[in-house]
């Protein structure tokens, strides 16, 4: 018997009545997992089917159940500790398996499945362990017939057991009321972004960190609301297309990057991460950075007047000379592994400001009056001189391999901390003027 609190009767664009389709053992997760799932599907406007198979009479699955596995798109089967000693959720899988292999031979909209593992592990599941083995071992003394069937179905699984990539599918694109999609860290997400996903005219996050999503269609630039998207750690990804103007955050992170995107129009960013994926060892470059990336002085960099936070990781890249100095509102500043002889000045409203495998930091004037944070990190430089930072509070200098010699020439008043560590070279440090608030040194 069908759950009637999942029905609708609103039809969705592949034209059928159900885009998800839960599978799942009541008796383990109604109330739970399932429960709050369902609740959060339905709440972003996704029509999806919930069954329950303690509710069912009979030995053959129904019209109406049929029918909702067969309009579905999505299928989510959340295997449980006794999934699989309910033969209702063993008939909905084969069935799911069926119509997942019928839609891959097919030219229109492929059947995904995304299976949730809810106290179980994938061996369970792929009847390496007693646990699902010893379900159908029981099973075959009942309805020894449909056994092998639903073993077949278990086992056609194990590609998307075993981590074989996936792709997001096209079919997103019907999900119209969509705001939000969270996939990070999903490592074996891959290939392209859908280009249907332009069709979601209310997403307001996409994040996507950690992936190896590739390649961002033309068509995110449609989307009018979105505020959030987060590529971090999104390392096949050559090139960006045009981004809609609407994004308030930009996470840009990838060794594969061939060029630096120009945001100009990305007026209302008040957040940004641009990195070509390098990452310091010991005060050097790890070799997997994006070494065929091709430079740029980030001309564009000052339009972005609402930037309250930049990171900017970009190996051997020429630091905007005087663009950044006119970012009046930035609060944090990163530059990681650029090369700072062109910069001339920083913005005066700096609160945080870390600099990592940098050649110079002549550009730490005195007009940094409110800086309260300050970290040094991996310099190629012999010699730190410090002065002029009346507000600052906590001073880090680490992993400078070369540095032989620290001068802070001012009186520091308010420093809490200071932390020297990892600067095998260092001879001298002196300390000119007062710093009464000191409450940790540690070199």
């Amino acid at each position: 018997m069908a759950n009637p609190e999942a029905r609708t009767s609103s039809d969705v664009a592949a034209g059928g009545e159900y885009q998800v389709f839960l599978s799942f053992r009541g008796s383990d997760t109604r109330h739970g997992f399932t429960d709050c799932l369902y609740h959060a599907l339905v709440g972003a406007g996704i029509h999806v089917f919930r069954d329950d198979d303690e509710l069912r009479v009979g030995e053959v699955i129904g019209g109406e159940l049929l029918r909702a596995i067969d309009d579905s798109i999505l299928y989510i089967p959340i295997f449980s500790q006794s999934y699989a000693t309910s033969k209702w959720c063993l008939r909905e899988l084969a069935r799911i398996v069926e119509n997942t292999d019928a839609s891959s031979r097919s030219e229109g909209i492929k059947k995904k499945i995304l299976p949730i593992f809810l106290g179980v592990e994938p061996d369970d599941v792929k009847l390496k362990t007693s646990l699902y083995r010893g379900a159908l071992l029981e099973h075959e003394k009942k309805v020894p017939d449909e056994v092998e069937a639903w073993r077949k179905a278990l086992l056609q699984l194990i590609p998307i057991l075993t981590g074989k990539g996936w792709n997001l599918p096209g079919a997103i694109g019907i999900l119209e009321n969509l705001e939000e999609i969270h996939a990070e860290r999903c490592e074996e997400l891959e290939g392209e972004i859908p280009s249907e996903v332009g069709n979601l005219l209310l997403l307001r996050i996409l994040n996507l960190s950690d992936t190896r999503i590739d390649t961002v269609p033309s068509t995110i630039s449609m989307l009018p609301r979105l505020q959030k998207l987060d590529l971090s750690r999104c390392h096949e990804i050559k090139e960006l297309p045009k981004l809609p103007a609407s994004l308030i955050c930009l996470r840009v992170e990838s060794r594969s990057l061939m060029s630096i995107p120009n945001l100009s129009n990305l007026t209302n960013l008040e957040e940004l991460l641009l990195s070509d994926g390098s990452r310091l060892s010991d005060g050097f470059r790890y070799t997997n950075g994006s070494d065929l990336m091709q430079t740029s002085d980030l001309p564009w960099i000052g339009r972005l007047s609402k930037l309250n936070k930049l990171e900017l990781r970009l190996w051997n890249n020429p630091a905007p000379s005087t663009e950044l100095s006119s970012l009046s509102l930035l609060k944090e500043l990163t530059l990681s592994s650029l090369d700072l002889q062109p910069l001339e000045q920083l913005p005066s409203s700096l609160l945080e400001l870390r600099l990592n495998n940098f050649n110079t930091i002549r550009s730490l004037s005195s007009n940094l009056r409110n800086l309260l944070i300050l970290v040094l990190c991996g310099s190629r430089v012999k010699e730190i001189q410090l002065h002029g930072h009346p507000q600052l509070r906590n001073l880090t200098v680490e992993r400078c391999e070369l540095l032989e010699r620290l001068f802070i020439l001012s009186s520091l008043k308010s420093l809490i901390e200071i932390r020297v560590c990892k600067c095998s070279e260092l001879v001298d440090i002196q300390f000119h003027g007062v710093m009464e608030s000191l409450q940790y040194l540690s070199i």
